[in-house]
């Protein structure tokens, strides 16, 4: 009988463990494709990137902060040698605005991108991370702390709401108004443990748990966000988590090995979904 619960047990744990890797590698509901498969078609000029441009914007996850190669672009170039990236993300961005020197929203971003870069083919951003964590690490003004926010609305805009979610929205309407052929996907890459938060804002002497609710309410948002808007949502967090050599030591940015398991899990993603 013991020998009965046990194996059932395990057999549980070993489905749990398949769904979530499931969750993981097939999320944006595109039949994903043998790497090797994908690099036949390839040779077959099928599923190609050439001539495509792709436009980053977000914060120093996508930006690189610390990484001695670059950013993620970097990693995507060797892989893909003939579509042009145009990474204009920039560490510590943010979603909303708050008054700090050097303070840049992904809205601002993509209004610059608009000025200089046209036939966008597809855009990846992320975002969200700093203004979740900013307050209890010391780097954004406490009084400025704004509310999370929720998704109000089916349609449109809630003009009336003011909070990080609600600007959240305006960057999506933004850029999809003014880019309505491009492919546009939204990047999940904090992946932080309780005791990361504690780590990241201990110097300040801020509240780890705190931080890590309102990034959980936050990233809840974004999948709502993303399904109203018609966004890809592409959360490889957990993944990222499971593995601590994905990140550098300061327990928040990617290190190399992270930006190449980012780099071989998107291959399959933007090939796809060019498609689409």
């Amino acid at each position: 009988m013991k020998k009965f619960i046990v194996g059932a047990l395990f057999f549980a744990l070993l489905s749990t463990l398949f769904i979530s890797i499931s969750f993981y590698t097939n999320k944006y509901n595109v039949d994903l494709r043998e790497s090797k498969k994908i690099d036949e078609l390839n040779s077959n000029g099928e599923y190609t990137l050439d001539d495509k441009t792709i436009v980053m914007l977000g914060d120093s996850l996508i930006a690189g902060y610390n990484n001695e190669k670059g950013g993620l672009d970097k990693y995507l170039e060797e892989v893909f040698p003939n579509t042009t990236f145009k990474n204009y993300s920039v560490s510590g961005a943010t979603i909303s605005k708050y008054q700090v020197e050097g303070d840049i929203t992904i809205l601002e971003q993509a209004k610059k991108t608009l000025e200089i870069q046209e036939n966008i083919d597809i855009i990846i951003l992320n975002g969200g991370i700093n203004d979740a964590i900013g307050f209890e690490a010391g780097y954004l003004p406490k009084e400025q702390e704004s509310r999370i926010g929720h998704i109000y609305n089916k349609d449109g805009l809630d003009s009336s709401d003011i909070s990080v979610v609600a600007d959240l929205e305006k960057t999506f309407n933004y850029i999809k108004k003014n880019n309505p052929n491009a492919k546009i996907a939204y990047l999940q890459l904090a992946a932080l443990s309780p005791e990361d938060y504690s780590f990241i804002v201990q110097e300040n002497g801020g509240d780890g748990e705190k931080a890590q609710k309102r990034f959980d309410d936050y990233n809840q948002e974004i999948r709502n966000a993303c399904y109203k808007w018609g966004i890809y949502y592409i959360d490889i967090s957990g993944p990222l988590q499971l593995e601590p050599e994905y990140k550098s030591e300061d327990h928040l940015h990617l290190s190399n090995l992270g930006y190449t398991f980012i780099t071989a899990y998107l291959k399959d993603f933007l090939l796809e979904v060019k498609n689409y």
